[in-house]
């Protein structure tokens, strides 16, 4: 019995076997190739050429009928994986296009992008018509062969660009960062045009209805992705998030709706991976996406799917007929056309449309000289649907291959004398927070500084604002109460943040407990107005919730006082707990409000561990100015107004209590559960000053 019907037994044992051999080689190439310093495409395709006819399949010919494949039906099999490969590819690049990137970088990278996509595209045109007769599949359609090999030589490839640029440290600067979005700007048109000259190809022969047709599915397209895939990504991502708490399942969903927005790229002539690289860009725009999920796909992609299709990409070179004179020689022109072309259209765009400076410009048309496996993928496309001959095929290939390896040379002999400054990033420790969850509870008008103060810290969390779920438990018969007060809340948002509304019901631990285990990165609560009395820290419920958290958690607990806060405190002790809390305050001085970083010296403690110099009062003031000198620095590069003071005082808690009454308005303090208890326990220190506070405080759990 066949274990597939229809695919006989031969063939699927040379696929799996064959499948096998190549992943394992390509990788290993991969390995090989990094550890000299080349890129990793470099490897996994010089992996299928040693495998493939050029060498042991040439030599061994007995070797090579187990690897390549030796019937139509072989063939079309390793093609279908190689299509899957390229999907994942094209999710991956979409997810990695930035669009915010590109309007922050708009100028430059604009003048950089375009300029890299016309001239090398223009150049690729023209270069079309020095190929002779025999080089093409139909020389009555070169144009559609011109306008292919245009697209092949205009593309950047976004991955390949961003290893370099992170390997050489240019990543975290302006270079780095506007060279990434000159290459999203190519990528987005690029793609766009190969839909464009595939459905004219598809269609055999280029006519103004052909030409019509096709700008009609482009624009279909376009129109579609933005009015049906984009409410249809975002409602699809709300209702796994609310409805499950495996986060493999929002890998599932980026995943299939890739696939289903290729299979309506397809219907309508276009390629499909235009459909997974328009789905990869909507959810790489979704702050409510977790990065595991572009970790996983990103893991499965490069670490299975892009090797087997790299090596299958280097069984079809056909190196050997490569170094027939007049082949080597126009070969070798190519490559001359592809990098002069991105150099001299990069360069032109950031010169004379940008003012770039002459060093930079030159930078940005080396650094786009990386095609590598967008390259590749065209020239598979162009194969498959027959516009290429292995002949032209292989140069295409060797052509992405070079300039890739172009790139991060000419990147250093660019940088070599005069290394330029690296930007600090924007954002600190919370920069991973997407998604929040805020639970509520109905207050009448003496809770509201709680509310204030809730949302004003939600909303600072990080430069781009959060995604913030907001969560009441109500019985049934209060239901539409609840979702008139979370209606209300919502309006304290601004209208950039992701706001959601979602009314619970039952047992409040539980159903909060049940909602946060939904893959949120961080939990916001308030404390009830008097706290939990001699029994609980916080309350009954904020207390179990607390202990129990799936995620980070924040309490508030609002005590008067100004707020904006004239002053905001934090406490601090040189743990990564104080330095989290740190981070946080200075999120929300983003307001105005100063910081101001106090650190106390225990004198019993120091005058124990006198009998050492290390344990000096001195000493011990000196290394306590130390540790609010490090996160002031911190502070100020986000441009916070920061103060320190270092004291020798009583008691920790008595100390932070008698300077909050002059001029404090809240006190941002870290911690950690602690364990071994049924009852939630913050540590002595939190909990005494949670009683002895004269303002408002606010607990980060870490």
């Amino acid at each position: 019995m066949e274990p597939l019907p229809g695919i006989p037994h031969e063939d699927l044992l040379k696929l799996v076997f064959s499948f096998a051999v190549l992943l394992g080689v390509a990788r290993l190439f991969a390995e090989i190739a990094r550890r000299a310093g080349l890129p990793a495409v470099v490897g996994e395709i010089l992996a299928g050429v040693v495998l493939g006819p050029s060498v042991l399949s040439g030599s061994f010919p007995q070797l090579g009928r187990w690897i390549l494949p030796d019937t139509a039906l072989q063939s079309q099999l390793l093609d279908v994986i190689s299509l899957i490969g390229i999907m994942f590819l094209l999710v991956v690049v979409g997810m990695e296009t930035d669009l915010a990137l590109i309007r922050a970088r708009f100028r430059t990278a604009a003048g950089v992008g375009l300029g890299g996509l016309i001239i090398p595209g223009l150049l690729g045109l023209a270069f079309a018509y020095v190929f002779p007769d025999d080089l093409l599949v139909d020389p009555a359609e070169r144009i559609v062969f011109a306008l292919f090999l245009a697209v092949a030589l205009a593309l950047s490839a976004i991955p390949v660009l961003a290893k370099i640029l992170a390997d050489m440290g240019l990543m975290r600067t302006r270079f780095g960062q506007t060279a990434l979005a000159a290459g999203m700007i190519d990528d987005i048109f690029g793609w766009a045009l190969l839909g464009i000259v595939t459905s004219l190809a598809a269609a055999g022969t280029i006519s103004p209805e052909n030409v019509a047709e096709t700008l009609g599915a482009v624009l279909l397209f376009v129109l579609a992705t933005y009015l049906v895939a984009r409410p249809l990504a975002r409602w699809s991502l709300k209702t796994v998030q609310e409805r499950f708490g495996s986060r493999d399942m929002l890998l599932t969903l980026v995943v299939g709706l890739a696939f289903l927005w290729g299979a309506f790229s397809q219907a309508l002539r276009l390629e499909p991976i235009l459909g997974a690289f328009a789905v990869g860009i909507l959810f790489g725009q979704m702050r409510r996406v977790p990065p595991e999920v572009g970790r996983a796909l990103e893991s499965v992609t490069f670490g299975v799917f892009a090797p087997v299709f790299l090596a299958t990409a280097g069984l079809r070179l056909s190196l050997g007929e490569l170094l027939e004179p007049s082949l080597l020689s126009l070969t070798g022109l190519l490559i001359v056309v592809a990098a002069g072309g991105k150099l001299i259209g990069a360069f032109a765009g950031a010169r004379f449309l940008a003012g770039s400076s002459i060093r930079e410009s030159i930078g940005f048309g080396v650094a786009l000289q990386a095609r590598g496996v967008l390259g590749i993928i065209v020239a598979t496309i162009g194969l498959s649907m027959g516009i290429l001959g292995v002949e032209v095929y292989s140069m295409v290939v060797v052509t992405s291959v070079v300039t890739s390896l172009v790139a991060p040379i000419g990147l250093k002999l660019v940088f070599r004398k005069e290394p330029i400054a690296v930007e600090e990033p924007g954002q600190g420790l919370f920069a991973s927070v997407t998604r929040v969850l805020l639970t509520v509870r109905a207050r009448d008008g003496e809770g509201a500084e709680v509310q204030s103060l809730e949302a004003s810290v939600l909303t600072s969390l990080a430069a781009e604002s959060p995604a913030v779920t907001l969560f009441t438990v109500a019985e049934p018969r209060h239901r539409r109460e609840g979702e008139q007060y979370l209606s209300s809340l919502a309006r304290l948002f601004s209208s950039e943040t992701d706001v959601r509304r979602r009314v619970g019901r039952g047992d409040p631990v539980e159903a909060i407990l049940d909602e946060a285990a939904k893959g949120y990165d961080l939990l916001a609560l308030g404390s009830p107005e008097g706290g939990g009395g001699d029994s609980y820290l916080f309350g009954s419920v904020v207390d179990e919730v607390v202990r129990l958290a799936p995620c980070p958690s924040i309490v508030f607990t609002a005590r008067g006082g100004q707020w904006p806060p004239r002053r905001i405190m934090v406490p601090v002790s040189g743990t990564e707990s104080a330095a989290r809390a740190a981070d946080l305050a200075f999120a929300l001085a983003t307001q105005g409000s100063p910081v101001l970083l106090f650190h106390v010296v225990d004198p019993d403690v120091a005058t124990e561990m006198a009998t050492s110099r290390g344990g000096s009062p001195t000493v011990r003031i000196e290394i306590g100015q130390d540790i609010v000198d490090g996160l002031r620095e911190v502070g100020v590069r986000r441009g916070v107004n920061v103060t320190t003071e270092v004291v020798m005082g009583g008691s920790m808690v008595s100390t932070v209590a008698e300077r909050a009454r002059h001029g404090v308005d809240l006190i941002v303090v870290g911690t950690g559960v602690r364990a071994g208890s049924q009852r939630l326990f913050l540590g002595p220190k939190v909990e005494l000053l949670l009683k002895e506070s004269p303002c408002s405080v606010l607990v980060l759990n870490t």
